[in-house]
């Protein structure tokens, strides 16, 4: 009974940690808008002052002198008031991360105690468990999507907005200038539309209908292959067609995320991917070079939020009545799936 507790509190204090990561998206997304109206004024606050000096014979008069004073004046206000909000949100943001932090800190103390890892326990004895698992990956997959847009087309739009007002005020006063700023707003706008491809792939790649799971894993590697500039990626592939669209796409994320914290954390210069299957089963063989990490430690809530990831491949793994095993010396995953 005292178990069923601990895991209920456990359980709690999770849901309110979603909850807490969901304000610090709405702070970042409220600082960075600051941050954009702060540059949009410093830039209104050098054209005031560039107007005075490049016409500075047409302001003789001492009432035009006080109204370029007063707009100067005007810009400085908002700009502080700017920087006070900042700073006030800012302070909140910290606030609540340090309330997070806290709960996670609760949350792997009470792992240790138990010696047993709530996310990844399997036992029949727990009511409904695998469906508590999968509303989590569900969970998890929705905020990870909440947070692409927001870290990518969000803020490339809320730009646009402001580049677009500071278009309409200088288009008339500098049209080459405009001509410039009407171009950079073309490619914010290229880059959001392509970030939403992306984002669209993640959720489900258009060739696995079309061409199969082949050439979906082929054009995975290529996006990999372009997105990591500085790492080399080697691949081995020999799989058949015929595998059911769940184990297709799993295989497919669990790729793109053991690539993406090879990318963040491992500080690597090559990944081998190594993907066959047989009339049972997929195998995938993944290593880096990197520095590897401590696979035990999966489960505990860490304070970069790297640990997500990972755990969430290993909950589909156990989902799917796969297996997953790591070599810490080589920092290798050795990954089996049913094909059904």
């Amino acid at each position: 009974m005292k178990d069923i507790q601990s895991d209920k509190a456990v359980n709690y204090i999770i849901n309110q940690i979603k909850k807490l990561e969901k304000n610090v998206d709405e702070y970042k997304y409220e600082i960075n808008s600051i941050e954009l109206k702060l540059k949009s004024i410093c830039n209104k606050m050098n054209e005031v002052l560039n107007s005075g000096d490049k016409t500075q014979d047409l302001f003789t008069s001492t009432k035009c002198d006080k109204y370029i004073e007063k707009e100067y004046k005007n810009l400085c206000n908002k700009k502080e008031s700017l920087e006070n909000l900042k700073k006030k949100k800012i302070s909140d943001l910290d606030e609540v991360i340090n309330k997070i932090n806290e709960m996670r800190e609760v949350i792997n103390n009470s792992l240790d105690e138990d010696s047993e890892n709530v996310y990844n326990n399997k036992s029949e004895s727990e009511l409904n468990e695998s469906d508590a698992e999968i509303l989590w990956i569900l969970e998890e997959d929705r905020q990870r999507i909440s947070r692409d847009i927001h870290d990518t087309v969000v803020q490339n739009l809320t730009a646009l907005i402001h580049k677009e007002e500071f278009i309409n005020q200088i288009v008339d006063k500098d049209v080459n200038r405009a001509k410039i700023e009407i171009n950079n707003a073309k490619l914010l706008i290229k880059d959001s539309v392509k970030d939403l491809r992306n984002i669209i792939y993640q959720l489900r790649p258009m060739e696995l209908d079309d061409l199969g799971f082949n050439e979906a894993l082929l054009n995975l590697i290529d996006k990999l292959d372009d997105s990591y500039k500085n790492i080399m990626i080697h691949t081995t592939i020999d799989c058949s067609d015929d595998i059911s669209q769940i184990a297709s796409i799993s295989s497919l994320r669990i790729i793109n995320e053991l690539s993406s914290n090879s990318y963040k954390y491992a500080d690597c210069s090559n990944i081998y991917i190594n993907i066959s299957t047989d009339e049972q089963y997929i195998y995938i063989d993944y290593r880096d070079d990197g520095c590897g990490f401590d696979y035990n430690s999966i489960g505990k809530v860490k304070n970069n939020n790297s640990g997500y990831g990972i755990r969430m491949l290993n909950e589909r793994i156990v989902l799917l009545k796969g297996s997953i095993e790591y070599d810490r010396d080589r920092a290798e995953f050795k990954i089996k799936i049913p094909i059904y």
